[in-house]
């Protein structure tokens, strides 16, 4: 939740990059599973079974879809203000990090503001690096 008068502003930095490369070897199945993934009810099946916020808005504002994950609705109702934050070129690292200092904060070993501090010098460095 945001704790300001503007309007928040929310991020996450995962999703799926289907790529089929020119020079695959096998490049008519390539193109076959990218259609699967993308398909409404492969989509849907697929936050059904994981319990996660659909990539295609088509489902994620499907009343119905809604309906079977209310536990998910606070995160259904920022979705509209999600905005693309830039390549992040290790997200992995990011996780990682996040995950470290989430987990510092929640065991009492660092405040919220410290964590938050830790975190952004921890990222700003791999972002400089890479």
């Amino acid at each position: 939740p945001h704790f300001t008068d503007s309007p928040p502003y929310f991020h996450a930095e995962t999703g799926w990059s289907l790529v089929v490369a020119e020079s695959s070897r096998n490049k008519e199945a390539a193109w076959k599973f990218v259609k699967f993934m993308i398909d409404r009810k492969s989509s849907e099946t697929w936050n059904t079974v994981t319990g996660t916020i659909p990539a295609m808005k088509e489902i994620a504002e499907d009343p119905a879809f809604r309906a079977k994950w209310a536990i998910l609705e606070p995160s259904f109702n920022v979705l509209p203000y999600g905005k693309f934050v830039g390549d992040v070129v290790n997200r992995e690292i990011v996780w990682e990090i996040s995950m470290d200092e989430f987990q510092a904060v929640i065991y009492g070993r660092k405040s919220v503001d410290k964590a938050l501090e830790d975190m952004t010098k921890r990222i700003n460095y791999e972002i400089d690096i890479y």
